[in-house]
């Protein structure tokens, strides 16, 4: 299934991640897209009409995540978009990429790839630059973007939501102690345009308590909670985490986390 969590991005849901998966054939079946309450609901009454699955979840990121673990058997296979994802690009060379052309052979080959090597969570290089891209598949600790990414359902993996602002490394993280490794591709990445629209995360970032914004205040916590796996970092006199290098071990796959 591909799931879409979206908060008052009715508009950008439609134009961005609908569209594109629309281009590739996925069936709007197999579309589930989870909206913070009934008033959402009916401010997405549009999206319904076109055919797609609508589903009321919780409101935040996490919630809405954990929701949607929730809502799905054990084991089922889960496709994860923002709802602002314009395309999904392919590594040509250090300073080209080009649009994805088979999203469901890229998916089928992602989970086969995730059952080999007994792995729960996968993902795409986090920044559109081919620059920095490398045309290999790795399995020690990565950070797995949020923006998009695929998972065997699990519900021990769900994410506390005081770290709703750095959830996407929660996930990296968390499936990482259990499972000892993730899978990124990174010659694979998407396009987006984060923090400039409105609604989605954007709204949870506003404002500062006590001189550190929400964000800073989130991975603050995560960085308590994982030190063995998360670094801390300043960026533009910013708190920021960064995840440790921690090598794939395929041996000790399946653990607690």
């Amino acid at each position: 299934v591909y799931v879409i969590p979206s908060y008052k991005r009715k508009d950008v849901l439609i134009k961005k991640t609908l569209s594109l998966l629309e281009k590739h054939k996925i069936p709007k079946n197999d579309i589930y897209i989870f909206v913070a309450n009934k008033q959402q609901k009916k401010e997405y009454e549009e999206v319904e009409k076109m055919g797609y699955r609508l589903i009321i979840a919780k409101l935040g990121a996490v919630n809405a995540r954990n929701f949607i673990v929730d809502y799905f058997k054990e084991g089922q296979k889960i496709v994860s978009f923002d709802d602002d994802i314009r395309e999904l690009d392919v590594m040509v060379n250090s300073k080209k990429t080009k649009p994805l052309s088979d999203l469901k052979k890229f998916v089928n080959e992602a989970f086969n790839e995730l059952k080999k090597n007994k792995l729960q969570l996968g993902g795409i290089y986090p920044v559109n630059n081919p620059y920095f891209m490398k045309k290999t598949i790795s399995k020690d600790l990565k950070y797995i973007a949020g923006g998009f990414f695929f998972f065997i359902n699990d519900k021990t993996q769900k994410i506390n939501p005081e770290f709703n602002l750095g959830e996407d490394y929660a996930r990296s993280v968390k499936s990482y102690i259990k499972y000892k490794g993730v899978l990124r591709y990174n010659y694979i990445t998407f396009r987006t345009q984060n923090y400039t629209e409105e609604g989605g995360h954007a709204d949870a970032r506003r404002g500062e308590i006590n001189g550190k914004t929400p964000e800073e205040i989130s991975k603050m916590k995560l960085y308590k909670k994982y030190p063995e796996y998360i670094r801390p970092v300043e960026i533009k006199g910013r708190f920021d985490i960064r995840l440790k290098k921690m090598p794939f071990d395929k041996q000790k796959g399946g653990g607690k986390s």
